[in-house]
């Protein structure tokens, strides 16, 4: 969940990612445009944790308290609210 309790969906880019959670394994950068403000966040998602009601396994970044999961509808990512 980003501030304010908002979610985001993850956008594809046609690429292979493998299956998930596994597949979302890795480091990756989140990119999110506020208004004319571009902010980019790196995450090392290392660890794969049990899934939700709605996905299949959650990706995790362990120092930082970021997950990912590859859900029915779409890829969502879920932050500890600050």
């Amino acid at each position: 969940m980003l501030p304010g309790g908002r979610t985001t969906q993850i956008q594809s880019y046609s690429f292979a990612i493998g299956d998930p959670p596994t597949g979302l394994l890795g480091e990756w950068v989140f990119f999110y445009d506020f208004g004319t403000t571009t902010t980019a966040n790196r995450f090392d998602l290392s660890s794969v944790l049990a899934s939700t009601a709605n996905g299949n396994g959650i990706a995790a970044d362990p120092s930082t308290g970021a997950a990912v999961q590859a859900g029915i509808e779409a890829v969502r990512r879920v932050l500890p609210t600050p």
